[in-house]
């Protein structure tokens, strides 16, 4: 079907990219914003709440993340250098505790006692958040 063509088109775009950034070729800036939601390109009835968290996700990685990979690099050698390579880095605990403030911080946890209400999402919804 065309929905699925354009899922793999998507897909293979995707790979594309990840690989260049993999190789230092390229440094995860969006070129264009594709054409469809990659919810609609999917055969499975996601959640309203799903979707907008997708969005918020996604908007958060390349407003935060993406333009600090070079800073955590940097930081991550220095650490290596000085025999701490997994030692945590300062600027991921600033993008935690954003993320955490935004609303986007451990999608995956149930609703139980010890961390409270959960995200309530679905394995459905939560599965192309993981995939960020």
């Amino acid at each position: 079907s065309a929905r699925a063509q354009l899922a793999g088109q998507i897909s293979n775009d995707l790979a594309s990219v990840g690989h260049q950034i993999a190789l230092g070729l390229a440094d995860g800036a969006a070129t264009a914003e594709p054409a469809l939601h990659l919810y609609d390109t999917l055969p499975f009835p996601f959640s309203a709440r799903g979707r907008e968290l997708f969005d918020r996700t996604r908007a958060f990685i390349t407003e935060h993340v993406l333009p600090n990979e070079g800073r955590w690099r940097e930081a991550l050698a220095a650490n290596t250098a000085a025999g701490r390579r997994w030692s945590p880095i300062a600027l991921v605990e600033e993008l935690k505790a954003k993320a955490r403030a935004a609303g986007l911080w451990n999608f995956f946890l149930p609703s139980c006692a010890e961390f409270g209400p959960g995200s309530g999402l679905s394995s459905l919804d939560y599965a192309p958040l993981a995939e960020l």
